[in-house]
Order: C-alpha cells, then sequence, then structure tokens
C-alpha cells in the first residue's frame, strides 16, 4: 500500500502547486563489468620467461568494480596458483612476473565483480617458449603433376634444441 500512497501524495501536491517533492529515480546496475585489453593474448606464444601482463576493467552499469572482490590469478600448467596479483583502483592492472615463468602453458583467470554483484570471468592461455626451434623443408623427392596440380613429399626436420613434438601439442 505504501508504494501507491507515495505517487497519490506526489500527485496531491503537484495539484495544490507544492513541488518540495521530487521523483526517486530507482536505477538497478544489471550490467556485468567489462574486460579488455588482456595480454598476453589468449594462445600467443612467448619467448619471454617474464611477460608484461596487462589487463583493463571497466562498468558501463554505473556501481563501478568491486575490486575487493574481483581478482585475477595465474595458473601453470600443473593447475596451481603461480600468483595472485591485486587488482588496483584505476582498473589497468600492468604486472611482470618477479621470478621468470618455465617454459610451458600459462592461464590467466581474470574474476571481475561490479559494486552490485554483477560477475564476469575471462581467461587467457598463452604459452613460454624460449627453446629454439628450427624448421627446415628439405624434399623427398622430385614433386609429380597430377590433374594440373603439383605434389611434392615433404620432410620437415627440427635443428633446434626443442622436441618438435611438445612444440606443436604443448
Amino acid at each position: 500500500m505504501l508504494v501507491f500512497f507515495v505517487p497519490l501524495i506526489h500527485v496531491v501536491f503537484l495539484k495544490l502547486g507544492i513541488y518540495t517533492i521530487s521523483e526517486l529515480d530507482y536505477k538497478f546496475d544489471q550490467i556485468p563489468p567489462r574486460i579488455s585489453h588482456i595480454s598476453p593474448q589468449n594462445f600467443e606464444v612467448l619467448s619471454e620467461t617474464k611477460p608484461l601482463i596487462s589487463i583493463f576493467l571497466s562498468d558501463h552499469g554505473g556501481s563501478g568494480i568491486d575490486f575487493i572482490n574481483s581478482k585475477v590469478t595465474l595458473y601453470n600448467v600443473s593447475n596451481e596458483a603461480i600468483e595472485l596479483m591485486p587488482v588496483p583502483s584505476d582498473a589497468a592492472l600492468s604486472y611482470t612476473p618477479a621470478e621468470p615463468l618455465q617454459d610451458g602453458r600459462y592461464t590467466l583467470t581474470i574474476d571481475a565483480m561490479d559494486g552490485s554483484m554483477n560477475h564476469e570471468i575471462s581467461y587467457s592461455t598463452f604459452i613460454i617458449e624460449t627453446r629454439k626451434i628450427e624448421l627446415q623443408v628439405l624434399p623427398d623427392y622430385v614433386p609429380e603433376v597430377k590433374n594440373n596440380q603439383t605434389y611434392a613429399k615433404l620432410i620437415i626436420q627440427n635443428t633446434g634444441n626443442a622436441p618438435l613434438v611438445d612444440f606443436f601439442t604443448g
């Protein structure tokens, strides 16, 4: 009943020429925060063992980023948390690991929350590969021509110091 009573008083005051009551503006933030400009990008292969990790968080719903409950975590290939990185209050994160990362696959998990408890999660998986890969393509035999198409059998030989299988399969 109170819900109907307040607008009724407002209408009566307007008819009497009294404008002391203002309308209440209810705004509900149902828009989750936005995670953007993630670096390293998903599926990026890096040779740098201390890569620059950067992320930008924004909230277009109006309640702002909840920095206490938002977090960024880096996981190694065994799914162990390598380092918990605090999210700064200016919504931009730029971080370089203190210790070099070993070769392997890493997953960056960004868990952002805004002031209205809207939630957004984003991931970026990248690979650190410092081993030298050199590929040399050697023809195995003279190319054949079939149906106006040229075919050649090629052997790919790894002349670097990294296992070729690891490079392609991770």
